[in-house]
């Protein structure tokens, strides 16, 4: 008996362990090795307490140094990637550091720290939905002179997600955006979202995570345009030549579109198509996508109602770490 008690315990013990490994690791590119994901955050928290330490306040670091660190960093403290939440419009944060000699002070990049973490924090507690995160924060220098440089964080963040699918069924009627709602014999209905918002859910709900809580450094985001691809005229079922939504009609503008569940289905397969290779950064993995509707003018006032894509990239790590929120 006393061996047999032995036997379960040893037979429970390889279970777990199986088990932990299975759900530790998890990516959609490739292995992510757990000793390497520790080491990012023992990384982070050494440099975090070298910023904090006042006898390191004038240390100066290159300005691209300083603007990694800083996304890491917010990355870190606030991130909870997932995929099944609906995204609200990007919030965006500026801040200006001086500059010494191009470089950057640890003093100057705390205080800059801290001002960025208390508009990401601002933003994230203005979302009345229950459930919500960050999702990446992506850091930019937008301008630079001799004395200062000016950094621009932007928070894509999810909120309250609807009940999984990952396709439109024959309920799907959307207008192309602006949160018109659903439209046809569903005119009325879901007002404050739209087509754009639901191709974002969709398209983000089909992207793998590791399990825990994930934060991405090195996050970079990529703009495409409808006519960024070229499409067969004579195999596009819907008549218009772009893989994302694009209509160009002239003055004046036409109602607002209503995309029907096919439409929504043929553009959502598009949407995932665009990670091609050619568009993906080397070594990182996709984060998430954003589909933003616009309208635009050109000189002759045509108007063109279009669909943008934004597709972030950036280097996963698992940390056991709750956010700081």
């Amino acid at each position: 008996m006393k061996n047999l008690i032995i036997l379960c315990s040893l037979l429970l013990f390889f279970a777990l362990s199986c088990q932990k490994e299975i759900n530790t690791v998890k990516s959609t590119d490739k292995e992510i090795i757990t000793n390497k994901i520790a080491d990012m955050d023992k990384h982070l928290m050494d440099f975090r307490a070298r910023m904090d330490n006042p006898l390191k306040s004038g240390e100066l670091l290159e300005l691209e140094q300083a603007r990694w660190y800083i996304s890491a960093l917010l990355n870190f403290a606030y991130a909870d990637a997932t995929t099944h939440y609906d995204f609200f419009p990007l919030d965006t944060f500026y801040v200006v550091l001086a500059l010494n000699n191009h470089k950057v002070s640890l003093s100057e990049m705390n205080t800059a720290l801290t001002e960025l973490s208390s508009g990401v924090l601002d933003a994230y507690y203005g979302v009345t939905a229950d459930e919500k995160t960050v999702i990446v924060l992506t850091a930019e220098i937008k301008t630079q002179s001799e004395t200062q440089a000016t950094l621009m964080v932007v928070s894509t963040m999810g909120y309250n997600g609807s009940p999984f699918s990952f396709t439109f069924d024959e309920t799907d009627w959307w207008y192309w955006g602006f949160g018109a709602g659903k439209c046809g014999d569903y005119a009325g209905q879901m007002a404050g979202r739209d087509a754009a918002t639901q191709l974002t859910q969709k398209a983000n709900i089909s992207i793998p995570v590791p399990v825990g809580r994930v934060y991405y450094t090195d996050p970079v985001t990529i703009t495409v345009h409808p006519s960024d691809y070229e499409i067969d005229p004579l195999n596009h079922p819907f008549g218009r030549l772009s893989l994302l939504f694009w209509v160009v009609d002239g003055p004046p503008p036409p109602p607002w579109t209503c995309l029907c569940p096919d439409e929504m289905n043929y553009y959502l397969n598009n949407i995932k198509f665009i990670i091609a290779p050619d568009k993906k950064p080397q070594d990182k993995v996709l984060t998430n996508y954003f589909i933003r509707s616009d309208l635009l003018l050109n000189p002759h006032n045509i108007a063109f109602w279009i669909h943008w894509a934004h597709l972030t990239y950036g280097v996963p790590h698992i940390t056991p770490l709750p956010p700081e929120r």
